[in-house]
């Protein structure tokens, strides 16, 4: 049938391009490898970090052992208020991230419930961003290598799962 067709054809592109991730060396060429492979999957955007971590720490704010790499398409303005005020410390996305070693599928409004006022403005203002659903990918190397990719769900499609991505 023409849409299993379509299916394996959309697999087999996808399975390439994860594959192609690889043989990237240059930031631009990944970031917008990663970009294609979102689209590909029906998202709109991506975030990466990566960096080695302090021996004995735990992923996230202050473990890094080196300048991390970021590569995002996220709205500079969003990304300059989220930088500048350091929402990291305080980003239950990303502590529920930090805490697993398994794809994270989130939405902000989960973390709602029980937020306190700094936390609730944070959650707010990514919904604002379109920055509110999505699923994100902690990396682990053995040399101490951390990484995360994020994929945001699209907002001109708010209700489709995202467990539910070609």
């Amino acid at each position: 049938c023409a849409a299993g067709r379509k299916g394996r054809r959309m697999d087999h592109s996808l399975q390439q391009r994860l594959i192609d991730l690889h043989g990237l060396s240059k930031a631009g060429e990944f970031k917008a490898h990663l970009q294609a492979i979102a689209h590909t999957m029906g998202f709109a955007r991506i975030f990466y970090v990566s960096a080695r971590l302090v021996p004995a720490s735990l992923p996230g704010p202050g473990g890094f052992a080196e300048i991390p790499l970021i590569l995002c398409d996220y709205p500079e303005d969003w990304v300059s208020h989220y930088q500048g005020r350091q929402l990291a410390r305080i980003d239950p996305v990303i502590a529920a991230c930090n805490s697993t070693r398994q794809p994270l599928s989130w939405d902000v409004r989960g973390y709602m419930p029980g937020a306190g006022d700094p936390v609730r403005r944070l959650l707010d203002d990514a919904i604002d961003a379109g920055i509110d659903r999505g699923i994100s990918v902690p990396i682990y190397g053995v040399g101490g290598e951390y990484g995360m990719v994020t994929f945001v769900a699209d907002r001109a499609d708010p209700d489709r799962p995202l467990d539910d991505r070609a």
